[in-house]
């Protein structure tokens, strides 16, 4: 992912979040696979209280999918197949599956915004895990 101007600190973040990610997946590797799925802008019910105004949504929206190389913005049911692929590959780990329509690729700052992480942790073998992040033994866990 490459940075657009002024936004330091959002690659700081991301890449740190990235490299927790695979520094995760050597630390639990014979218990846990652990991945993050990046989402680029996903139109939900959170970009109402974001952008309030209806006709200026829209326009975001619109903006934003006409600058993805697949013209389009995914809808919550669009990023499903990537976290069943997290959870299906047993072989994947330490890595980032990237959902965002082509947007990074096209440098589309507006959809960088909505772009956020979800770590999947998913347990290779039934292991019982304490702490305030694992109250019993998962099947799948997103945190």
């Amino acid at each position: 992912m490459n940075p657009g101007p002024n936004s330091s600190v959002w690659a700081g973040l991301n890449g740190g979040l990235i490299a927790f990610t695979k520094a995760l997946a050597v630390d639990f590797a014979r218990r846990i696979r652990v991945n993050v799925v990046v989402l680029g802008l996903v139109e939900t019910e959170l970009w109402e209280k974001i952008i309030p105004n209806h006709q200026e949504r829209e326009e975001f929206y619109k903006m934003c999918s006409g600058r993805n190389l697949v013209r389009s913005n995914a809808k919550p049911a669009d990023i499903w197949e990537g976290f069943w692929f997290c959870m299906i590959s047993e072989q994947l780990t330490g890595r980032e599956i990237i959902i965002a329509g082509g947007s990074l690729l096209s440098g589309n700052l507006a959809s960088r915004f909505g772009s956020r992480f979800v770590f999947t942790l998913l347990p290779r073998i039934p292991v019982t895990m304490t702490g305030p992040l694992f109250s019993q033994t998962p099947d799948s866990l997103v945190v």
